[in-house]
């Protein structure tokens, strides 16, 4: 006969009572004969222990906290910010035009090119990028920069922005600041260079009554600076406009951001972001007993704030961690490291948005990493994360944190560990 239960009526208490006796009685069984019964007896708790490391001490050679300045490389700028901020900030702009057209075709129907043998007029055109900070009337400079020094030294550029090198300059009023703006270039400045197939190195300054700040496109956006002039062929009736667009001899240098002057922090702190833009680069000296003998459940870096002075220092900046895709090669070379970055959509690590003069612990959570590690040759992926800020090189301002040299043992970077000991399974 089949029988039915209706689970509607209650159950007899001396039936439920032998039921839970013998669960109670199974588990104690298997706890006392093996390991097997934290597994399958919810009621007995894991050991979960919290350390902190300081795992960047100085002088090790193996863990090290630093600031890599430079970013983003020279010639990879999204934007070329041209800006004066006071006595605190100055930057410019380099546009570089290695040759220009020196011959013109008069008309469509004409086939045949002729030589330009005079220029009527001439401008530099750049296209404003984000809104600009400007409260009065801006003027825009340009200057002459070429040099005969190596194509990578900055220095030799930078003490060119001086008045014996001034070209021309154009003033805009701030609302007037938007799309594409044109600053003359005297013509007999053009015409020896585009006759004599001379390069071009203009040098983009800025001056206003009170802080103002631009940002143009350049190559990698598709608005590069371009020159645009209006030729002459000998015997011609009518005049042709030309155009070039900067261009560099060497890869990657058609334009660049170049920093005048800048407040530099004291070598002893970290900074993130800023101008030129740096990063911050963190080695990890992990042991192998919390490495191989634990289940890592939260991974917490603590870093100590310090209120930054920089320009725009009550805004937010975000700063990212992001894992380093180099090996123990290139350990000793924290610059190079630090260019060889996982990309953030396939190994995410959560970011921290910081006020640039706010103070105080930022805890950055990067228990991915720290697994990652778990799994990793240290000398194929070497345990190291970079600080970025995610507008890094469009943005002056930074956040700067005290570094493992801090006097105060309490203040410097630290790594606090949530962990549970692997239990050493085992036959009952």
């Amino acid at each position: 006969m089949e029988r039915v239960f209706d689970l509607h009526k209650p159950i007899n208490s001396l039936v439920l009572a032998a039921i839970l006796v013998g669960g109670l009685v199974a588990c104690r069984e298997k706890l006392e004969g093996g390991a097997a019964c934290p597994a399958l007896c919810p009621e007995q708790g894991l050991e979960v222990r919290d350390t902190t490391l300081f795992p960047f001490a100085f002088p090790s050679p193996i863990a090290i906290d630093s600031t890599i300045s430079g970013f983003p490389p020279l010639g990879t700028e999204a934007q070329l910010i041209i800006a004066r901020r006071g006595d605190s900030l100055v930057t410019a702009a380099i546009a570089r035009f290695d040759t220009l057209p020196s011959t013109i075709r008069l008309g469509l129907t004409d086939t045949s090119r002729r030589v330009i043998t005079g220029i009527d007029s001439a401008s530099l055109v750049i296209e404003v990028g984000e809104t600009p900070i400007a409260r009065s009337r801006v003027t825009i400079e340009l200057y002459d920069v070429d040099t005969t020094a190596a194509d990578l030294d900055v220095d030799a550029v930078r003490v060119l922005f001086r008045p014996d090198r001034l070209i021309s300059s154009a003033t805009f009023a701030p609302d007037s600041l938007t799309g594409r703006l044109r600053i003359p270039i005297p013509p007999a400045f053009l015409t020896s260079r585009v006759i004599g197939g001379r390069r071009v190195r203009l040098g983009i300054g800025v001056s206003s009554d009170s802080s103002v700040q631009i940002r143009t496109l350049s190559t990698e956006t598709g608005g590069p600076p371009v020159i645009t002039y209006v030729g002459r062929a000998v015997n011609d009736t009518q005049t042709v406009a030309t155009i070039a667009n900067s261009r560099g001899s060497v890869s990657g240098l058609a334009d660049y951001s170049v920093v005048l002057r800048s407040p530099q922090p004291p070598p002893t702190l970290l900074v993130v972001g800023g101008l030129p833009a740096s990063r911050v680069y963190l080695r990890f000296s992990l042991s192998t007993e919390i490495l191989d003998s634990t289940t890592i459940v939260r991974a917490t870096l603590v870093l100590t704030q310090v209120p930054s002075t920089s320009v725009d220092a009550a805004d937010t900046i975000v700063v990212l961690p992001r894992l380093v895709r180099a090996n123990r090669i290139l350990d000793s070379d924290p610059g190079k490291a630090s260019l060889l970055l996982a990309n953030p959509q396939e190994f995410f690590l959560p970011p921290n948005r910081l006020v640039p003069n706010g103070s105080g612990m930022r805890k950055f959570e990067i228990v991915n990493a720290v697994n990652r590690w778990k799994f990793e040759d240290p000398n194929v992926l070497t345990r190291a994360l970079v600080l970025q800020a995610t507008d890094e090189g469009s943005s002056p301002h930074s956040a700067t944190f005290y570094s493992s040299e801090a006097l105060d043992p309490s203040l410097r970077p630290r790594l606090e560990l949530t962990f549970i000991p692997v239990a050493g399974f085992g036959l009952p």
